[in-house]
């Protein structure tokens, strides 16, 4: 497992191996790399535009790169879109820059781990 340190707890799973090593099961090691480059663009364009998207907008988008990263067994990444797509929904403008940041960091550990 590749954890980190005090992103959105004291230590928490930034990949969670079990669900990657599905996904490598369903849709094999040579699909991988091209499933990732999608994910990078698609879901990198979605969290780029979270600052600017409007308020009624945000938790559709905040549920989009939820279910994208749980596809992928980010983990961290996840639970932090999960609590956002929350806190959009009941009008409460989420941190953009926070989860930009973790999609970085879980992206880079997966390509690591990946590679």
């Amino acid at each position: 497992m590749v954890w980190s340190e005090g992103r959105t707890g004291p230590t928490t799973m930034l990949i969670d191996e079990s669900r990657l090593s599905t996904l490598i099961s369903d849709v094999g090691a040579d699909s991988l790399g091209e499933l990732l480059d999608i994910f990078e663009r698609e879901t990198g364009q979605k969290i780029a535009s979270l600052a600017a998207c409007p308020p009624e907008r945000l938790s559709a988008a905040y549920h989009f790169v939820k279910g994208s990263a749980q596809n992928l067994g980010l983990a961290e990444l996840a639970a932090l879109c999960r609590q956002a797509e929350h806190d959009a929904a009941r009008g409460v403008i989420p941190d953009a820059a926070r989860v930009r940041d973790c999609f970085h960091a879980s992206f880079a550990a997966l390509r690591a781990r990946c590679d």
